[in-house]
């Protein structure tokens, strides 16, 4: 039509809107296409997965794993790439103290006694009959259990030095049991004479009499006048004593040895 209306666009379309040969970032017949991930311009390469496959399903976990389940850079703490670590005593993040014996050695086999040493033997804290943190104690006699008797005194004084004397009295000096001898409990007793154990003869006069003033006289009866005996015919010795008094004790008996010789049917002296 002369003198019309339409026109040429820019892609030499009649009554066109310049559209038509635009690219897919609206340049006139610009070389931008939309690639296999329909991004204009682009390299194809936004919409692949971690395994190449254009819009595929693939992606990294959280450790950088295609297609992973995100655990295998986990620490024990479930930290991705964490620093947290099991201890020696399999603990998390632990200092290896909670699995340490007594001695401080992770998993160690020292262990407390009953009497809360470590590696003791329970004897430590044991009582006297050897029962660990048991009731029983020395008494004062040093007796397990025992009542602080076994070791009194006469006294009754708990390791004290009263002993009993022969004579069984507690701290005595040993001499009121004693007889005359020095025997304990012994039979000896002093005579009247004060002769221990004597028969009262080294003081007795002729009756018996401790320290009496009875005598024999000469013819040896007890206070006799002396008379009794004065035969001075029946035997020498009566003769001897009438006419030789001086040859005779007191009680009669000879001061000097002398015999009787017979001739025929007569005594002579």
């Amino acid at each position: 039509m002369p003198n019309g209306p339409s026109q040429y666009d820019a892609c030499d379309i009649c009554d066109g809107d310049g559209s038509s040969c635009m690219d897919c970032a609206g340049v006139v017949n610009g070389p931008n296409v939309y690639d296999a991930c329909n991004v204009c311009g682009g390299d194809g390469t936004s919409c692949i997965d971690c395994q190449g496959i254009t819009d595929g399903t693939s992606q990294y976990d959280a450790c950088d794993v295609c297609n992973g389940d995100g655990i295998s850079c986990l620490d024990c703490a479930g930290v991705p790439f964490g620093s947290n670590k099991y201890d020696e005593c399999d603990v998390c993040a632990g200092n290896s103290q909670t699995c340490s014996d007594c001695e401080g050695i992770p998993n160690g086999p020292a262990t407390y006694d009953s009497c809360d040493v470590c590696n003791g033997n329970d004897q430590s804290c044991a009582d006297c009959n050897g029962m660990p943190n048991g009731p029983a104690e020395y008494d004062l006699c040093d007796v397990c259990n025992g009542d602080s008797s076994t070791c009194n005194d006469c006294a009754g004084v708990v390791a004290g030095s009263s002993q009993y004397d022969v004579c069984d009295i507690c701290n005595g000096d040993g001499t009121s049991c004693l007889d005359c001898a020095g025997v304990p409990f012994g039979r000896a007793m002093y005579d009247c004479c004060d002769v221990c154990d004597g028969d009262t003869s080294s003081c007795a006069d002729c009756k018996g009499v401790c320290y009496g003033t009875a005598q024999f006289d000469e013819c040896g009866v007890c206070e006799g006048d002396g008379t009794s005996c004065l035969d001075c015919t029946s035997n020498c010795f009566n003769l001897a004593k009438c006419y030789f008094p001086s040859l005779f004790n007191r009680g009669g008996s000879r001061k000097f040895q002398f015999e009787e010789k017979r001739t025929s049917g007569c005594k002579n002296c």
